[in-house]
């Protein structure tokens, strides 16, 4: 299960970088634009064609009439509690219809958005700035030897490291000189596993952990998996945060998107809407 996760992985990365391969040459606003795009046209396909756009619209119809009866009567108690029970009727009638699409539509989207956390939502290392690399060992192991970190490529330094037996995870400070994708090789009992380490303005998307477990490897597509055999859980780097504020924009983009294909989509199929 473990390589058949990673083989999908890897065709997933694939596809996700050939498609912003284009918008890539004109800067990272185009590639967030076009995932966002992309986004938005998948949504409005699957709405228009698996959501009840009548029984929707009408839905919303009978609600609004609730609520203008509700503010008209609420001066009488009987009748706003009756009217309450209509409105919760509605309501769970219109989450019924519109149920379905959004399943399909979360689905569909998961595997783009992991993608885009791993590309937009992470900010790589800060050279000359300090920044974390945990290995998590694993508990059946017993007690086995801690393992010893390298730098194998690039320049960099590893200024300290702290052991916490009782959580089997050994923690390094590392300090990276230079920018670029760096290597370090973690060297145990079982045999040595190499990390990237991601410094500077690096325009790709960024591995940040590398796991054994099975929803950990769905989660985090860009590490490679840890073998079977190794003596380590996972291993992973505290990368900085983007933020939400440069997703805002983007989200904007994407329900605009979503919006317009809708119209075009029900235009084509009713030309007098």
């Amino acid at each position: 299960m473990q390589s058949l996760i990673a083989g999908l992985n890897g065709l997933a990365n694939r596809l996700f970088d050939a498609g912003l391969s284009l918008p890539g040459v004109l800067g990272p606003s185009a590639e967030t634009a076009a995932v966002a795009l992309l986004l938005g046209a998948v949504t409005a396909a699957v709405f228009h064609r698996f959501a009840d756009s009548s029984a929707l619209r009408e839905s919303r119809r009978e609600l609004g009439a609730i609520l203008l009866e509700i503010w008209l009567y609420r001066h009488d108690p009987v009748l706003v509690l009756r009217a309450e029970g209509r409105l919760l009727r509605a309501n769970v009638r219109y989450l019924r219809d519109l149920f379905p699409p959004l399943v399909l539509c979360a689905a569909l989207a998961a595997p783009v958005l992991v993608q885009a956390w791993h590309r937009f939502g992470l900010e790589p290392a800060v050279p000359g700035a300090d920044i974390l690399l945990t290995a998590e060992l694993k508990a059946e192991a017993g007690d086995p030897a801690w393992p010893q970190l390298a730098w194998e490529a690039g320049r960099g330094e590893i200024t300290a490291v702290v052991r916490q037996p009782s959580v089997h995870r050994i923690v390094w400070r590392l300090r990276p000189l230079e920018p670029g994708v760096h290597t370090l090789h973690l060297a145990g009992p079982t045999g040595v596993e190499a990390f990237p380490l991601f410094a500077g303005a690096v325009r790709s998307s960024i591995a940040a952990t590398r796991e054994s477990s099975l929803w950990g490897l769905l989660v985090h597509p860009r590490g490679q998996p840890l073998p079977e055999g190794s003596g380590l859980r996972r291993i992973w780097v505290e990368y900085p945060r983007s933020g939400a504020q440069p997703l805002i924009w983007p989200g904007v983009l994407s329900l605009a998107a979503a919006l317009v294909a809708y119209r075009l989509l029900a235009r084509l199929r009713d030309p007098r809407q």
